[in-house]
């Protein structure tokens, strides 16, 4: 059942439903053999809010069920995070002797701490006197991990892992938990609701969810009573609910996400209602996009309205072949044709679609007609495109709809045209598309100069006949000195930029790295690298930037083979596992967590074919090789493929121009070609952007010209679209996607 088909937003109303991803965690790898189209989706920010919640209780003294009396002190806290961690605790846990514990002899206040800061936060802060008196407290009362801990610090090669492993000691605490409700052990509560009963822990069920919390900590009658009735649940949520609780994950799939959220939103249950909105960031689709629409604007939740709707505007051929799309309303249908940033490469699709939404209810919808063509905007498209309009029988002179044709085209205005002045559509994306740096020929076309500006596009104009425009804007200015055949990566939204040429000459290769904050509009310089490097790739993975090979001194007669590694929250480098051979002119992306380098030219201007996966540690294993040699190319990772597109190939007298473009399959380990780009792009930039692949620039190298053009390739059409052109003809600069702040986005548009 589709959610428009549903309750439309009354939390109250009876849902049938599977309980796939709702079950208590004893069912939970039965539900993953039988769920396929499931995915357990885990949330690591609610695991660190529970146990930020269990230490505010311990704080203050509420739910704490055991007293350890140690040394003339006494520390009141909760048997259940410690027995998840210690098998000495467990045992007094299901026993139940639990309200005084006298450790003399077994342990000491500074191990018993750092048990307690363990099972509470995920690590122990130790020292080099502590280390052995924690290890011996840790072993004494069942410990393991907190000693294993320990023997980590004693070892100094492993102490730099200790602020890594913080989280996922809480998650196995989470689980160790988990472990105990499974078993029965410990429970304190029982909960009923329409017929079922769960055995729990009252001070867990506190930490994890703030309805919870305010039933067990303010008073209320349920506080001290062992058995509990929710009428207001229903089985199925309730069975949902603990089992978040105790683990912080769900399993989600399109077949349960509406009904998990919708019983997540009456009670607030923030940490399932993040992985339900992350699910449908990740996984938005066509058929799904006007039921996650409904869902949101029924229940007012702004920020996944505006997700989805932006998702709608993007793929609104797609979506508007989606059968529910023919059962929006007039109003709904009139808003999303309205929006300027409805995306589409020709308005006569707006034309088509509005005809099959009227034909699905012809004779009630026929009123209305003439209200939902007014969106469609005529003077977009070509004269044979109106021709068609006007054939439809909709279109007839007769009829209203033939009016709003001739009020549309009469509103274009006389002379020339001005794109402020048209009905164009416009796409104003969140994030923007940013150019860095490059060389161009100066305007008289006698010399080349490079280039110290960053541009951004603000916006991307359609105006009539599917003449395309970019709107751009100045960003800044490379700090100290311009920069060409460098090398980009961002991180956190964060532009490094990476070595590259300052000018032609054969010393003109430089070492030295900056980062630009867009947030703060702000440049720093940092260490440099350890070799020049230019014609080479940057590349952002778990933290960490990595270039590859490259060339080192602009003779084009030697390459690289090694990759340096940086290090931002230290600022420094080091070499990691070379590549397999030397390269340039190669391209690089990250997927599936994995580094691919792609072609590339030797030092002896041979060109390759070649693919493979790059392992910083390692080294490189080869896979399935490019359907044609590439250098200068480009690739990109879009969903869990890569695209490659443009450069040179081998040709008769030398080297040729490659139109031809390829995608290739991780999961098959093989290639198959797609669209070919209509124009010539050698050493251009590229990103993936709003679910496209975009390629800028570059030159041709069969006719020594440099192109502004600014292509993009869609998928689900394997067709490339001309978007615009760039502010200049652009060789041999880089592109990436930014985040930025308002204030730099409304600047006095440049172009």
């Amino acid at each position: 059942m589709s959610y428009m088909e549903g309750s439309q937003g009354d939390p109250s109303s009876t849902r049938s439903r599977d309980l796939c991803g709702k079950m208590d965690a004893g069912t939970l790898e039965q539900e993953k053999e039988s769920s396929v189209d499931l995915q357990e989706l885990q949330n690591l920010d609610y695991v660190d809010d529970f146990f930020c919640s269990l230490c505010q209780l311990r704080e203050q003294g509420l739910l704490v069920d055991i007293c350890l009396a140690l040394e003339g002190r006494l520390y009141q806290t909760h048997c259940l995070p410690l027995a998840a961690v210690s098998t000495f605790f467990a045992e007094i846990l299901e026993q139940g002797q639990r309200n005084m514990v006298d450790l003399e002899g077994k342990a000491t206040c500074c191990g018993l701490e750092a048990l307690l800061d363990f099972a509470y936060e995920g690590h122990c802060d130790v020292s080099k006197d502590s280390a052995m008196e924690v290890l011996r407290v840790s072993e004494a009362l069942g410990a393991p991990r907190v000693a294993a801990l320990c023997k980590q610090f004693l070892n100094p090669a492993l102490q730099d892992h200790k602020e890594v492993l913080a989280s996922e000691e809480k998650l196995q605490n989470l689980r160790g938990i988990q472990e105990l409700q499974r078993h029965g052990i410990g429970w304190d509560l029982e909960l009923q609701a329409d017929g079922i009963s769960l055995k729990v822990h009252r001070v867990i069920l506190a930490a994890g969810s703030d309805f919870f919390r305010g039933m067990f900590t303010s008073g209320m009658k349920e506080a001290h009573q062992d058995m509990v009735s929710l009428s207001t649940f229903s089985s199925a949520d309730l069975s949902l609910f603990i089992s978040f609780i105790y683990s912080g994950s769900l399993l989600l799939g399109w077949d349960n996400v509406f009904e998990v959220t919708e019983a997540a939103l009456p009670y607030q249950m923030s940490g399932i209602l993040q992985l339900c909105y992350r699910f449908f960031r990740e996984n938005m689709e066509s058929e799904h996009s006007l039921d996650v629409l409904a869902l949101a604007e029924a229940f007012d939740l702004p920020e996944l309205r505006q997700e989805t709707e932006d998702f709608i505007l993007r793929n609104f051929k797609e979506v508007a072949q989606v059968p529910k799309f023919q059962d929006l309303k007039m109003d709904q249908l009139v808003a999303l044709l309205s929006q300027d940033g409805l995306y589409t490469t020709m308005e006569f699709e707006v034309f088509q679609a509005v005809l099959c939404w009227v034909d699905e209810d012809r004779e009630a919808r026929l009123s209305q007609a003439a209200k939902v063509m007014k969106c469609v905007r005529f003077p977009l498209m070509t004269n044979r495109e109106l021709r068609q309009v006007i054939a439809a029988d909709l279109m007839a002179p007769s009829e209203k709809c033939y009016k709003v044709l001739e009020a549309s085209l009469l509103s274009v205005p006389k002379g020339p045209s001005v794109l402020s002045q048209l009905p164009c559509r416009i796409r104003l994306p969140s994030h923007v598309l940013v150019i860095v740096g490059g060389d161009s020929l100066t305007r008289n076309l006698s010399s080349r100069v490079p280039s110290q500006d960053l541009w951004f596009a603000h916006r991307f104009i359609s105006g009539i006949g599917l003449v395309k425009h970019i709107e751009w804007k100045a960003l800044s200015t490379l700090p100290d000195m311009p920069r060409f055949r460098h090398a980009v990566a961002v991180l956190d939204n964060i532009l490094y930029v990476f070595g590259g040429n300052h000018f032609y000459g054969k010393e003109d290769v430089l070492k030295s790295v900056v980062r630009y904050d867009p947030l703060q509009d702000t440049w720093e310089r940092l260490a440099d690298m350890q070799e020049r490097h230019n014609y080479f790739q940057a590349v952002s993975l778990g933290g960490l930037l990595y270039v590859l090979g490259g060339n080192p001194d602009n003779s084009n007669t030697q390459c690289l083979d090694t990759v340096e590694c940086y290090d931002p929250a230290k600022n420094s480098w080091k070499f990691v596992h070379p590549l397999p051979l030397p390269l340039c002119g190669h391209a690089a992306a990250v997927s599936g967590g994995k580094i691919y380098v792609s072609g590339g030219c030797t030092g002896i201007y041979h060109i390759l074919r070649d693919l493979f996966h790059y392992d910083p540690a390692a080294g490189s294993t080869h896979l399935s090789p490019m359907t044609h040699v590439r250098g200068g190319h480009v690739m990109e990772a879009l969903g869990e493929r890569l695209y490659v597109a443009g450069g040179l190939s081998h040709g008769e007298r030398g080297y040729m121009d490659l139109y031809a473009c390829e995608v290739y399959s991780p999961a098959e380990d093989s290639w198959t070609d797609i669209a070919p780009l209509t124009h010539t792009h050698v050493v251009a930039a590229s990103v993936t952007f709003l679910g496209e692949l975009y390629v800028l620039g570059g030159y041709s190298y069969e006719t020594y010209k440099d192109t502004h053009l600014v292509h993009c390739y869609n998928p689900k059409s394997d067709r490339w679209v001309n978007l615009g052109t760039m502010p200049k003809a652009y060789t041999d600069m880089k592109a990436c996607v930014l985040s930025l702040p308002s204030h730099l986005r409304e600047r006095t548009p440049e172009t």
